[in-house]
């Protein structure tokens, strides 16, 4: 919550999510979840998390689970997942090609950005720096540059595909930044003082400057008036390096407003006004219906949340 300059921070560095939040609808009572995996299957089929065996098995979703991105491709729209999948300990017939998406390219889990084990069954640390990542269900396969960067650039190669094209689209980018190893380019890190709060503040600051890259490619494409755009996290900070989540009590993995409340944005030129700062009670499961409403595919009726636009 308190990583975002728009909820009142003014020493961290997000100019480019705050100009979004200026142009659409700041959440400030959004809630997520205590942790990734859990928030993600939430987000991703708008039912319980336990309804899929996460928490406590933390399986993931089984082939098939009905998605947002399932939804939308029975809708005509072409899908494509960037970045961190993650929910739990999924394989790669638990891809996001198994649940909805045409392709992807990123990552199942974290540790597999560090590459595959010699004996297949270790986990090394997570890495920014070049990873390897999964395109498509081909083999891991490492990439030179830094997470964030690689992601982004991807983003903004499918934007530039979509342009011109009649078929509607839908991109889940789902970055990494800035979760734990803090591991900023040197071209952000040097700008900062060398401590853990300094290095954070690098690796946000990256992440920013990149979701400006992607929204500078909306425009630039003239697809920015015709594309909600939804941001937010899908948990709490550890308030490892600095005080992620003030002014509330608690941290990821904890069931208090720090570990739950998080940064939630949504654009939309035309269809939600600017400047709009809600304190309204809403959640990860809101995100499916609104999206629905926005694309009118025909969600499954089983859905917990609720539509976030306007009715028609």
């Amino acid at each position: 919550y308190n990583d975002l300059g728009a909820n009142g921070n003014p020493e961290t560095p997000t100019p480019n999510l705050n100009a979004l939040a200026a142009q659409g609808a700041r959440y400030t009572r959004h809630y997520a979840d205590a942790t990734c995996s859990v928030a993600r299957a939430a987000l991703m089929t708008g039912t319980f998390p336990a309804t899929h065996g996460l928490r406590p098995d933390h399986f993931g979703l089984s082939t098939g689970t009905p998605t947002i991105a399932s939804m939308l491709s029975q809708a005509g729209y072409h899908t494509k997942h960037i970045g961190k999948w993650h929910i739990a300990t999924a394989t790669l017939e638990q891809s996001p090609t198994q649940l909805g998406f045409d392709n992807w390219f990123g990552f199942l889990h974290p540790q597999e950005t560090s590459g595959p084990s010699s004996d297949g069954i270790t986990f090394r640390m997570p890495t920014y720096i070049d990873p390897w990542l999964h395109d498509n269900q081909a083999p891991l396969k490492q990439y030179s540059g830094h997470l964030t960067d690689i992601l982004t650039q991807r983003a903004i190669e499918f934007l530039e595909q979509q342009k011109g094209r009649s078929q509607p689209w839908f991109l889940n980018l789902w970055h990494y930044a800035p979760h734990a190893p803090i591991q900023p380019s040197g071209k952000f890190r040097d700008k900062y003082p060398a401590t853990k709060e300094g290095r954070y503040y690098a690796l946000i600051d990256q992440l920013d400057f990149n979701i400006g890259l992607v929204m500078a490619a909306l425009d630039r494409n003239g697809q920015a008036d015709n594309t909600l755009v939804i941001v937010l996290s899908d948990n709490g900070g550890n308030n490892a390096a600095t005080n992620n989540n003030h002014p509330y009590h608690g941290k990821k993995g904890e069931f208090f407003e720090g570990g739950l409340r998080t940064p939630m944005l949504m654009r939309w030129p035309g269809r939600i006004a600017p400047n709009i700062v809600s304190d309204e009670i809403v959640s990860l499961y809101d995100i499916f219906p609104t999206i629905a409403q926005a694309s009118a595919a025909l969600p499954p009726a089983y859905l917990i949340g609720r539509s976030l636009l306007d009715p028609e």
